[in-house]
């Protein structure tokens, strides 16, 4: 039930028992990254919010990689290219900052 474009994906099991999950959430590109997580082992995905997205679907994110440092915030690295550059992106979130949406 998750697009996803044939990119690679993380999942982390976090200390509260959810699941984290970020994937593409698209089947035409890379242009959407997405956190989303799940209480129930990933039967359904409940809350999700975008990490990056290029509404001009020129840009790409992928390759994520995450973990849960010991503060409790959700930690993930991804290719980040657009027409400006390419790098490497880290973002740092509390898994609540999913749960609020977008």
């Amino acid at each position: 039930e998750l697009p996803n474009p044939g990119a690679s994906v993380a999942a982390l099991n976090l200390v509260d028992g959810r699941w984290a999950f970020v994937y593409n959430d698209t089947e035409d590109g890379r242009h959407s990254l997405v956190a989303a997580m799940s209480d129930d082992e990933g039967a359904t995905w409940k809350w999700k919010r975008h990490l990056d997205r290029d509404e001009s679907r020129k840009g790409s994110f992928a390759y994520p990689t995450a973990i849960q440092g010991r503060d409790g915030r959700i930690h993930v690295t991804y290719t980040y290219s657009i027409a400006e550059g390419k790098s490497i992106k880290h973002v740092a979130f509390p898994p609540g900052w999913i749960e609020s949406g977008e």
